[in-house]
């Protein structure tokens, strides 16, 4: 597979550069709503699209640290059942939290949480994601959700993405030197279904679970079919921090 793939550049949201205008959302997405994704929420940094998020519980978001951490709260809001990834209800933010060992590890620990203030008012586009029980096996087919089509970030899409194991993305990475931890998980779809930049944090489900949030991806161009797996966070090895911040069970 990395013989197959050009060199390219590793693509990753950077806390410290501020939010592109023109966010690239998905390769071959197809549109989709929030009733049939109503956990997933647009997160907000002074009134621009930074990245998704994914309610867990009732003032609760679970994302990837980068979106999280060395953000002022008061900059930030999170925008629950929207379809456009700006109208929907608004809520302000309480804290923004990044796993104590972020960033120490590049993509390692790749875990954030925000509390919004109050709380979320469940409906048929508004209600919680279940946190998982196991890591997914490789095989797995998955959906990825988030905004936009190639050039815009006004249409939620989804997309069908399979698990590889890290032992084959670290392979097909090799030239990047990065190091792959149970933290971390990989998907794909060769030449069809991809995150791009402007992706940051979109969820990668299975059924009501989520699994992994998106964190990294290299390509040869900024929205391509030859792009190589997308790298995420994985949710499963995180749930003693996320139980034990929150108290969700």
């Amino acid at each position: 597979l990395g013989a197959e793939l050009p060199s390219g550049k590793l693509l990753y949201h950077n806390p410290s550069s501020p939010p592109r205008a023109n966010n690239l959302g998905m390769y071959k997405g197809k549109g989709t709503t929030v009733k049939k994704h109503p956990y997933i929420v647009a997160v907000t940094y002074y009134d621009s699209f930074n990245c998704a998020g994914n309610i867990i519980g009732t003032s609760w978001v679970f994302l990837s640290g980068d979106c999280t951490y060395g953000y002022d709260p008061s900059s930030v809001n999170v925008i629950a059942g929207t379809n456009d990834g700006s109208s929907g209800k608004k809520y302000d933010v309480q804290q923004l939290l990044a796993h104590p060992n972020y960033p120490d590890a590049f993509l390692d620990y790749d875990y954030g949480l925000i509390q919004i203030s109050g709380t979320f008012k469940w409906s048929s586009t508004i209600k919680p994601i279940s946190l998982p029980k196991q890591a997914p096996k490789a095989g797995t087919k998955v959906i990825i959700t988030g905004w936009g089509a190639t050039g815009s970030n006004t249409e939620l899409e989804q997309g069908v993405m399979k698990v590889i194991s890290n032992k084959q993305c670290a392979k097909i990475y090799s030239d990047f030197g990065l190091t792959f931890t149970d933290r971390m998980g990989c998907v794909y779809n060769k030449g069809k279904t991809t995150p791009c930049d402007g992706d940051w944090s979109d969820p990668i489900t299975k059924g009501k679970t989520l699994y992994h949030v998106f964190t990294a991806i290299a390509t040869s161009g900024e929205c391509t079919s030859e792009a190589y797996p997308a790298i995420c966070a994985s949710v499963y090895p995180a749930l003693s921090w996320i139980k034990n911040v929150t108290g969700i069970e």
